[in-house]
């Protein structure tokens, strides 16, 4: 999945993208039995194996978008649908998608101390469907809802392993991930290396693997059963935090970010990194990750990075463009490239590769409307999604960047 809309489907008998007939793509879910399921900005979508394209199967809820969907064992899809963006929603619902009619559950029915509360997470198991909120843990099932767990101690972050319900109990120090089977919680021995606190359990698998992000977003790989020390993945990584994580059935990791696709092993060794355009079809971040089965036998070879020509131009907030400015691009501390601005305010940076890099502004002393023009001015440029997904040739056009307003930081 980019973050320009396509499905990009890789299967052992090669890769595909699909037509893109849909807009907006939120959030993708494996069910069951083997179809892929994804909501956009009009509704619900299924892409059933084998077929060439997905087909629409139920209109969006009004007003509202996807934050999280799940499938029961009964091959139910649920939503956790919200009205707003997440850190000032509205309003928000849990929703049953299917053919007896559906259900719907506001977030204020589920009561408590708190007279709004805020949901966290959702996971389906043989015992119901589970709802993490800051009102407690609740459960559905057999058409009832329970208030299964008070709102002090609840499981949070909530993910399942086969029919196993998996969370994070507790607060600071004393955060712990906890597990349930047979209707019974028990504690994890979850100590990675690092010493980071366990945050949110981001995934995990029916073979017991999790990935468990931590508070000072650390990103851990370890096991639900205790027979492997927790791994860490930043260096996996290389500081891109993942937008979504996937296991597959030969127990390999699928980190999506910002930046590309990694996979990596049990271990924790990057077995490939997929930046965009290295795939074919993946032309920016892939927004979203769902395996149905075992994932591709062979991984797919990485195509060798593009360069580009990155082309932008400056002003100074409201005035002239910034002429003689020096515009420096930087790999990690390696020095790239460097461009002066024209009377204009254009620069052109010639064979930058493809990727994320920080580029560094210092306008000349005196430049009008530039108030820090005596320190570097920076911006992250993201090739992925800074650049045109239909870019055609080499040639990366990015705009205008204003790098002397709002304290001399580019927004």
């Amino acid at each position: 999945m980019d973050v320009h809309g396509g499905l990009l489907r890789i299967a052992p008998s090669g890769m595909t993208l699909l037509a893109n007939s849909f807009v907006g793509v939120t959030r993708v879910v494996a069910a069951p039995r083997g179809e892929i399921r994804f909501a956009d900005d009009q509704g619900l979508l299924v892409l059933e194996p084998g077929s060439p394209a997905p087909r629409r199967v139920a209109p969006a809820v009004a007003g509202m978008k996807p934050h999280q969907l799940v499938v029961d064992a009964a091959g139910d899809l649920w939503g956790l649908w919200i009205e707003g963006e997440w850190a000032t929603m509205k309003s928000w619902a849990i929703v049953r998608h299917d053919d007896r009619g559906g259900v719907r559950r506001a977030g204020s029915d589920f009561t408590g101390p708190r007279e709004r509360p805020w949901p966290d997470s959702i996971a389906a198991t043989s015992e119901g469907l589970w709802v993490a909120t800051s009102n407690g843990l609740w459960r559905a099932a057999g058409g009832a809802w329970e208030k299964v767990e008070a709102e002090d101690d609840a499981p949070r972050g909530l993910s399942t392993s086969g029919d196993r319900l998996v969370g994070v109990r507790g607060h600071g120090p004393g955060t712990s991930l906890v597990v349930r089977e047979n209707g019974a919680w028990r504690s994890l021995p979850w100590r990675p290396g690092d010493g980071s606190i366990p945050f949110r359990i981001l995934t995990a698998s029916p073979s017991g693997l999790i990935v468990v992000g931590g508070f000072n977003h650390a990103l851990s790989l370890g096991s639900l059963d205790g027979d492997c020390e927790p791994v860490p993945l930043e260096a996996a990584l290389q500081g891109r935090w993942p937008l979504n994580v996937a296991i597959d059935g030969r127990n390999r990791v699928w980190l999506s970010t910002g930046h590309g696709l990694v996979v990596v092993d049990r271990a924790g060794r990057v077995l490939a990194d997929y930046l965009p355009w290295t795939l074919p079809g993946l032309t920016g971040p892939a927004l979203g990750l769902a395996i149905p089965s075992a994932g591709p036998d062979v991984l797919p070879t990485p195509m060798a990075r593009r360069r580009l020509d990155v082309v932008g131009q400056l002003f100074a907030g409201r005035y002239a463009p910034i002429a003689g400015a020096t515009v420096r691009i930087q790999v990690g501390t390696v020095l790239e490239r460097e461009a002066i601005t024209d009377a204009n305010g254009t620069f052109r940076l010639s064979d930058v590769p493809e990727g994320s890099h920080r580029v560094d502004v210092k306008p000349r002393p005196g430049t009008r409307g530039c108030h820090f023009n005596n320190t570097l001015s920076d911006f992250e440029l993201n090739t992925a999604i800074d650049c045109p997904p239909d870019l055609v040739g080499t040639v990366c056009e990015i705009g205008q960047r204003r790098p002397c307003r709002d304290g001399g930081r580019i927004p």
